[in-house]
């Protein structure tokens, strides 16, 4: 029978009073059903201490009161321990910083001083303060500047306490208390990319693909198995040469290197893709390859076919493509390694594919898909584009090239759908391209075959154009990829 709680009494302690309770046994830390200390990471225990020494928020410990006998009382740790013990030890010079730390410059306010060790002090004989650093990387408690060692010993800790209460009232306290699930990893990875968290999460919420298109599970939702694709989907698209196999690891380089545009294109493609493919591919669309699949639907799109191309294929792959052998290995063999987020591995599943569609589609419309030019101009400018936009873009083009060379190899046949396309770009936004397009033909003599690339570097050499900067890192990346193919 649960019984009324007993009343609690909120105490707040100086850290350094709170760690001689915890050393002189005030605070015992040895209840018969408490989990040992050292649970920690040495990444867990820094933040702890960057946060102590930044005045940061520490949620506060949980201690229980049991009477001994009149007027004595022993208080034990319920909830905290793992801090208690990580401050008892830093404090004591147990425990060193170490490279793990993802912020260790830490400011603080110190007095100026003179060269005889004398506070400074302005007209009105106030003192007179400075900001400082210190790096506490590498650093313990000893090491650590006379300020920053006095933040740590006076760093205000909110405890709890549950008031008169028994062994058996402290043991199920405990039980109580430590009855909630961490983060996983996923989810602590999904911590370290705040610039975009929301966009994914909407991406993830709005499409009905997650809740209609695949095997959804709750469960999956939960622990933060669709933005962890989303990640890794938007990753391989964009940056797959610099690949993170560890979320974290991901999330921080995304963080850092990702666009807005990357995620919109991502969701408009996201959209395409489940008006193609509807419910008719949960098997296909498994957990394990979901990325995989999604950055195979964005290399399907420069083909400039209807979605339901994309979907004919699939039937295809489920009918015995998956074992078709190309360059020696088909998709079932690479599909056997365990080692899922391999970049090697995933470089060779999304040309496996792409190598299987070209096959299927060639044969499917004799020399090779016909370019469905307002359907791909649509698809990689990722605008709201009519056909009439795309054959206004055309004309266009035919205006703004009477001012280049026209012999230039930038003018063949099949360069023509990326210039379209910057084109359509352009005038969507309201861009003026006269004096670029002739620089840039100038300069550029050599285009890439993927013509989807080939806008993209465009697109890049025209922003840094506007921006009044060099587009030569563009031209290079021309010519080593063209160098690479």
């Amino acid at each position: 029978m649960a019984k009324r709680a007993k009343k609690v009494m909120p105490k707040t302690y100086s850290m350094k009073a709170f760690i001689e309770q915890m050393t002189d046994e005030t605070i015992r830390c040895d209840a018969d059903t408490q989990r040992y200390s050292e649970q920690w990471s040495a990444a867990e225990k820094n933040e702890l201490i960057v946060t102590i020494l930044t005045d940061d928020h520490v949620p506060e410990i949980i201690l229980g009161e049991e009477k001994l006998e009149e007027g004595v009382a022993q208080l034990w740790l319920i909830d905290g321990l793992q801090r208690g013990s990580v401050c008892s030890e830093f404090r004591s010079d147990g425990y060193k910083i170490t490279s793990q730390i993802e912020d260790s410059i830490i400011e603080y306010p110190a007095k100026c001083k003179d060269e005889k060790g004398r506070i400074q002090r302005d007209d009105d004989g106030n003192v007179i303060w400075e900001l400082r650093t210190f790096d506490i990387k590498g650093k313990r408690f000893s090491e650590l500047p006379k300020e920053l060692q006095t933040t740590f010993d006076g760093f205000q800790l909110n405890t709890v306490i549950h008031q008169d209460c028994t062994k058996e009232e402290i043991s199920k306290l405990i039980r109580r208390y430590n009855n909630h699930k961490p983060m996983n990893a996923t989810q602590k990875a999904f911590t370290f990319i705040d610039r975009f968290a929301r966009k994914i999460k909407n991406i993830t919420s709005q499409h009905r693909f997650f809740q209609d298109c695949i095997d959804h599970k709750d469960k999956e939702m939960a622990k933060g198995a669709y933005e962890r694709v989303v990640c890794e989907a938007v990753m391989a698209i964009n940056h797959l040469d610099a690949w993170k196999k560890n979320g974290k690891a991901m999330s921080q380089y995304l963080n850092q290197n990702a666009t807005d545009e990357e995620f919109e294109n991502f969701s408009a493609m996201m959209t395409r893709l489940e008006d193609a493919v509807g419910e008719n591919f949960k098997e296909v669309f498994a957990m394990k390859n979901l990325f995989v699949w999604l950055a195979a639907f964005d290399r399907f799109e420069e083909f400039g076919l209807p979605g339901e191309a994309f979907a004919k294929f699939l039937d295809a792959f489920e009918g015995g493509l998956n074992t078709k052998v190309v360059d020696d290995t088909s998709w079932q063999e690479i599909d056997k390694s365990r080692d899922t987020k391999n970049k090697n591995i995933i470089k060779a599943k999304l040309d496996l594919l792409y190598a299987l569609m070209k096959d299927y589609f060639e044969e499917k419309y004799g020399d090779g898909p016909e370019l469905n030019l307002n359907a791909w101009v649509r698809n990689i400018v990722n605008m709201e584009l009519t056909d009439e936009d795309v054959s206004f873009a055309e004309e266009m083009l035919d205006d703004l090239t009477l001012n280049v060379d026209n012999n230039s190899i930038l003018m063949e046949k099949e360069n023509r759908p990326s210039l379209i396309a910057i084109v359509a770009f352009a005038t969507a936004k309201d861009i003026d391209l006269d004096t670029w397009i002739v620089e840039y033909f100038k300069k550029t003599h050599l285009y890439l075959p993927d013509q989807a690339r080939n806008y993209q570097l465009m697109k890049e050499d025209l922003n840094a154009f506007l921006k009044g900067k060099s587009p030569d890192e563009t031209k290079k990346n021309m010519v080593d990829e063209n160098n690479a193919a």
